[in-house]
């Protein structure tokens, strides 16, 4: 039975090496590996299996046994070296997120992962652990001769097989963890090379009818050109024949290989066909192509042949995938945008009154609210400055996370479906900022406790206008008084001005006239009277307080005053994107997210107006 490891091990990898030992029937195994590691626990899972396997077990390090990697290695009854073949052995390590608990915990998990594997390398090697420890801790490479001196394999044969390269995954999974020695780098940049090139030169098949091109196949020059060498050469033999139908444009750059032309020429094409931003380039040739024809020109631009790939199904999903492909950037770009001009042009109101703050982590901040210094005391000529404490009751903010998903599949890419770039991100991005507009409109629907123990409008507070007429000037008028004459827990006037009126739907249209008249609206006899309330503040309008009451309207002072904070992780007041390929999703997966958390931070500078 022939079982090769040739990517990163996870659990997917573990339950396959299970299933196909159970398929088998005690016959010899050789296993093949060309990993760059992965997972310690799914790494001995597979150990486990493998040793207590019936029959022989022969490991074969083909290219790589990195990391976790060698623990599958040493489960083997002999371990084989192939000519020019690694191995590295290294301190396990993780990444992990969240308290100075959870950091010990975690720390502790990878002294015990360190113990585990520093006795099986002691147990099949012969050396003592102390030995292994200091090999470990120094992250150690050995080449295939080391290897076997060190005791972690027993012979080196060259292959004459040519092995399949590790997939681009693991490529990226092994660039993570650790660096290459300098020649294995320079080894591993001369073998990209040489894939590059042949790639370039298999790319010329694809115009057999072209004798400039099959002049540059055959020439004895190509031997000894490059990958981009041989590129500008083809563009060359390719344009041979062919007239200019317009001079060169001097104001606009030419969308070939150079830098991110490609990359940037795809993602203005597609944010003026999604209707983000409007392309005045209309000699941009991406703006014609659907976006197969992109995926296809993202891998052919960067050197990648597409003639191996027998559907659009394999060569979109390669374009996601393939190392040197700028196309996932490019959706990621595209997707980015117009999440944020959904979240820009969500129409919510909150932004306009609440206060904007930034929050370094995700503890419980305290916020001192208006009543929270006293006035300061004088200072004598020469004496001292005293400390002012903030002795109010300080209001608590803390941060939380809010995200969702959503993916781009290849169907869509094959289906030219614009709505995973428009719809979909833009959506997102309306979802993220409507989560804000609920926490902030929770906050004065449903008056929760504040920090003294009273709901947020309370009579003590001062802060609550009821009128039997509803929505009038005099009711307003009141609240404003009530605003102006807050006091703080030493008896000092606040003299806070209301900048906005908050209202429902239901009483937009009576607040548009209440506010906007310059005489008091109403009865014929009251024609001519000065309208007080005119202009007091801006009106906003919010539907989501018509489900609540349609009679309840609230003042709050001037925006960045202590009312309602919003506050943002580190200052970062939009939504992002994370991006993940082609695991769980047949094509790119994405997280939409932002950290916010919304707290009020006094009542004294809000008040509730209500109908009798």
């Amino acid at each position: 039975m022939d079982i090769q490891i040739y990517d990163v091990i996870d659990g997917v990898t573990a339950a396959t090496v299970k299933r196909l030992l159970a398929s088998g029937s005690n016959e010899p195994i050789t296993l093949h590996i060309n990993s760059p590691g992965g997972s310690v626990t799914d790494a001995l899972a597979i150990f486990n299996n493998l040793r207590t396997y019936a029959g022989n077990v022969t490991a074969f390090v083909d290219g790589l046994a990195a990391s976790s990697a060698t623990l599958v290695m040493l489960a083997a009854d002999e371990v084989v070296m192939a000519e020019h073949s690694f191995i590295m052995v290294h301190n396990p390590w993780s990444v992990v997120m969240g308290d100075a608990r959870a950091m010990r915990r975690s720390a502790d998990t990878l002294d015990k992962a360190a113990d585990e594997m520093v006795t099986l390398y002691a147990e099949r090697t012969g050396q003592s652990d102390e030995a292994i420890t200091a090999i470990m801790e120094a992250e150690t490479w050995y080449n295939a001769e080391e290897t076997v001196a060190a005791g972690f394999a027993q012979r080196v044969e060259a292959s004459e097989q040519d092995k399949p390269r590790m997939s681009a995954v693991a490529i990226a999974y092994l660039a993570n963890i650790t660096n290459l020695p300098e020649a294995a780098a320079q080894r591993r940049e001369m073998q990209i090379a040489a894939q590059r090139r042949e790639a370039q030169i298999a790319a010329l098949n694809q115009f057999p009818d072209l004798p400039a091109v099959a002049q540059l196949k055959n020439s004895q020059d190509i031997k000894t050109m490059s990958a981009e060498q041989i590129r500008a050469a083809t563009m060359n033999a390719l344009g041979q024949g062919t007239t200019p139908t317009a001079p060169p444009r001097k104001d606009v750059g030419a969308f070939a290989d150079n830098g991110n032309a490609v990359q940037d020429g795809m993602i203005e094409a597609l944010l003026d066909r999604a209707g983000v931003a409007k392309s005045q380039d209309k000699s941009n040739h991406f703006r014609t192509m659907s976006l197969a024809e992109m995926a296809r020109a993202s891998l052919t631009e960067k050197g990648v042949s597409v003639s191996a790939y027998g559907s659009k199904m394999q060569m979109v999903g390669a374009a996601f995938t393939h190392t040197s492909s700028d196309f996932g950037h490019v959706l990621q770009n595209v997707s980015e945008k117009a999440m944020l001009r959904g979240w820009e042009n969500s129409g919510e109101t909150f932004p306009r009154w609440t206060k904007k703050g930034t929050l370094s982590n995700f503890h419980t901040a305290h916020r001192a609210g208006l009543g929270g210094f006293p006035s300061l005391p004088k200072v004598k000529e020469g004496a001292e400055y005293n400390y002012v404490t903030a002795d109010d009751r300080a209001a608590p903010i803390a941060l939380a996370t809010y995200g969702g998903l959503f993916s781009i599949t290849r169907q869509a890419i094959i289906n030219d479906d614009m709505s995973a770039f428009q719809a979909i991100p833009a959506n997102m991005g309306r979802a993220a900022s409507r989560t804000i507009g609920d926490l902030v409109y929770a906050i004065l629907m449903s008056n929760n406790t504040f920090t003294d123990g009273k709901p947020l409008f309370h009579d003590d507070h001062g802060n609550i206008i009821t009128s039997s007429e509803g929505f009038i000037p005099n009711a307003l008028g009141e609240a404003r008084k009530q605003m102006r004459m807050q006091k703080d827990r030493h008896g000092n006037t606040l003299n806070i001005a209301p900048a906005f009126v908050i209202v429902p739907a239901a009483l937009e249209s009576i607040a548009m006239q209440v506010l906007s008249s310059t005489s008091v609206p109403g009865a014929e006899t009251n024609s001519g009277i000065m309208n007080p309330v005119n202009s007091m503040g801006e009106l906003v309008v919010e539907s989501r307080l018509d489900a609540h009451s349609p009679d309840n309207w609230y003042v709050a002072a001037e925006l960045g005053s202590d009312t309602v904070e919003v506050a943002y992780l580190d200052g970062v007041d939009t939504p992002y994107l994370e991006q993940q390929e082609g695991w769980s999703v047949d094509g790119v997966s994405y997280k939409c997210r932002i950290d916010a958390g919304v707290a009020p931070l006094d009542y004294r500078g809000m008040v509730r107006g209500s109908k009798a």
